[in-house]
């Protein structure tokens, strides 16, 4: 087996830096590691890898590098592996793979090969959760929270109180498989290939990472003290059976709105609407342990 690892060393801000150096003693004598060095370069390593002959490459670094590395891997019969040293590591969570990174590396050829959506908006691809409306805003203001150094869930929720200080629902548009939906206040529109975002929020509780389609949670017209309430719940999933959130099923879903609202692919900003997502039914093949199971719907 040829192996290619692609290795992001400011995933983690620095933690994948902090831990390459030990990780590293795993890596064969005739595998080859590629250091990203700039954002979209990891997407084109992976071409190159396939393009080399790799028959596997694996991912260091967080949700976003992985998304890059499996751009660069649709439609091919190349496993992705992923080991998960990023800020969030959503994917993993939903995949089953071990927390600690040196678990996981040492993990790679015990887990199994699995089909893995993958979900598209235009060029770009995104293997968690990407949205429109206040989850967008908040994701910037997660951005510039995180670059001060912390990690985890918290800057995601301090990031959540500054914006709901401000934002209000907006009128958004849904079109589902060329169906429109009724326009409606929303405080966000969520699209899940999986069911976790924000560093263990399991916003899309019903989500499957193989079933070729994508899950849409609409959180609908919700004061601040009701977004207060409801927000622990997402955590556990327990937000399913509010009265105002609603959830569908797509493989082509159109967000639009009178007045642009800010998006986002997998957390990261992503200009604004109108936004087209669609899923690629498994595109791709992905090492993975014992996925999360979706939950009963109420």
């Amino acid at each position: 087996m040829s192996v290619t690892y692609i290795v992001n060393l400011t995933a983690g801000r620095g933690l994948t830096q902090r831990l390459w150096p030990v990780l590293s003693r795993s890596v064969g004598k005739d595998d080859h590691v590629e250091v990203t060095q700039r954002p979209g370069h990891a997407t084109e390593l992976a071409r190159a890898a396939v393009a080399a002959g790799a028959t596997r490459v694996v991912a260091v670094g967080g949700d976003g590098t992985v998304a890059e590395v499996a751009k660069g891997l649709l439609r091919t019969d190349v496993q992705l592996g992923h080991v998960p040293t990023g800020a969030g590591c959503d994917l993993a969570r939903a995949l089953g793979l071990p927390k600690a990174p040196a678990d996981a590396m040492a993990a790679l050829d015990q887990l199994r090969p699995t089909a893995l959506d993958v979900g598209m908006a235009g060029d770009q691809a995104f293997l968690t959760v990407s949205g429109v409306g206040f989850d967008a805003v908040v994701a910037a203001e997660d951005a510039r929270t995180r670059a001060t150094g912390m990690t985890g869930t918290l800057p995601y929720l301090l990031a959540t109180f500054k914006v709901l200080r401000t934002y209000r629902p907006r009128l958004v548009r849904l079109t589902l498989d060329g169906q429109e939906v009724a326009e409606q206040r929303a405080l966000l529109v969520a699209v899940a290939n999986s069911q976790y975002y924000a560093g263990g929020m399991r916003i899309a509780p019903y989500a499957l990472t193989g079933d070729g389609l994508l899950d849409v949670v609409v959180v609908g017209d919700l004061s601040v003290a009701d977004t207060l309430l409801t927000l622990p719940k997402v955590f556990s999933g327990a937000h399913r059976s509010h009265p105002k959130v609603r959830f569908y099923q797509a493989k082509e879903v159109i967000v639009e709105a009178p007045v642009p609202l800010s998006a986002h692919l997998g957390g990261e900003p992503a200009g604004t609407t109108p936004v087209t997502f669609r899923v690629l039914p498994q595109a791709l093949t992905v090492l993975s342990g014992v996925q999360a199971v979706p939950m009963d719907r109420p």
